[in-house]
């Protein structure tokens, strides 16, 4: 939420970005992850609320994950500021014990003036949640960041909320935002987000899909593919490059293009997600058009098909119901 500290209720400004709505099969509920952020900034929370009914109402259960905080105190030792980590879970976290106060603040979320820091490569914007079973039937949520990179964290099934024991325990795991499956680095120029992973069980893969670039018309949005043989990773993208590498890594799967005689073209497509019916796999993601500013847009579904190699394509048109009778292709 947009709200400046002890301003009234009835003035706050605020926002719900990306939500991802699953069925939880423990709970019997439908759950409902989003993010909530000052723009801008990295100051975001990840968010759930469940109901029995897909459609709603659904009620406020908890917050998951923050980022944005930081460890200011004035020099009597008194918190200086409310985006101090102590109104966040981290201070509900370390009250049952779960994590030290020492703990929290050795971590490497905190620049040396003990602000946050979401620069290249470290700690993350909590925003953009996606959440999927893998083939064993656990729970996990990726999600991230237009900085720092892009995490994943196993969910409990029980409750929908992260599992802190787990990741505290697990090599490779940061012990609150999880484990990086992507860096930001200045070749994408901090970008990368609307993370989305999806398993097909025809090639044995998870597939994570990142969108690079910036929104609007002229931002360059374009969508990465990346691939591995576990939920959590590691990903490499058709080079065998690894996600974590500080470079420019992905297979471009769209980006702007369009065809000669229609007099439109598409623009900055991004923010994916993707679902199968058990034989096809279908891509969503949002476009903009050649319309001179770039203010409009609209929703898109592509079918994808496999390559030799496994990979996952999208076809150029919109689906309209077609059946392909071709797979493997080159």
């Amino acid at each position: 939420a947009q709200v400046q500290w002890g301003t009234p209720e009835n003035e706050w400004q605020t926002n719900v970005w990306a939500p991802s709505v699953i069925y939880n099969k423990v709970m019997n509920k439908y759950c409902y992850y989003a993010s909530t952020s000052l723009f801008g900034t990295a100051n975001s929370v990840i968010w759930m609320a469940t109901s029995e009914n897909p459609e709603g109402p659904f009620i406020y259960e908890d917050c998951l994950l923050y980022s944005g905080f930081n460890k200011h105190i004035t020099a009597e030792g008194e918190i200086m500021y409310p985006t101090h980590y102590k109104y966040t879970n981290l201070g509900e976290l370390s009250q049952t014990l779960v994590y030290s106060k020492k703990q929290i603040e050795k971590q490497g979320w905190f620049h040396w003036w003990d602000g946050y820091d979401n620069s290249y490569g470290k700690a993350p914007n909590c925003i953009d949640p996606a959440v999927f079973y893998d083939e064993k039937g656990d729970l996990w949520m990726t999600y991230g960041s237009y900085s720092g990179g892009t995490y994943i964290v196993p969910l409990c099934k029980t409750t929908g909320m992260p599992d802190f024991f787990k990741m505290k325990h697990t090599k490779g795991y940061d012990m609150y935002f999880g484990k990086k499956l992507l860096s930001t680095n200045e070749e994408t120029e901090g970008s990368g987000e609307g993370p989305f992973i999806l398993y097909d069980k025809e090639t044995d893969y998870y597939y994570l899909f990142v969108t690079y670039g910036f929104l609007d018309a002229a931002g360059g949005y374009n969508i990465r593919q990346y691939r591995s043989k576990n939920p959590d990773g590691p990903y490499v993208d058709i080079m065998g490059n690894d996600g974590n590498e500080m470079k420019s890594t992905g297979l471009k799967i769209s980006g702007n293009y369009g065809f000669e005689g229609e007099g439109l073209t598409y623009l900055s497509s991004g923010h994916s997600s993707y679902l199968t019916d058990g034989t096809k796999i279908f891509e969503a993601f949002h476009t903009r058009y050649n319309d001179g500013f770039g203010g409009y847009f609209d929703m898109k579904i592509h079918q994808m098909v496999r390559t030799k190699s496994g990979w996952l394509t999208p076809l150029p048109l919109s689906y309209k119901g077609e059946t392909l009778n071709k797979t493997g292709f080159d």
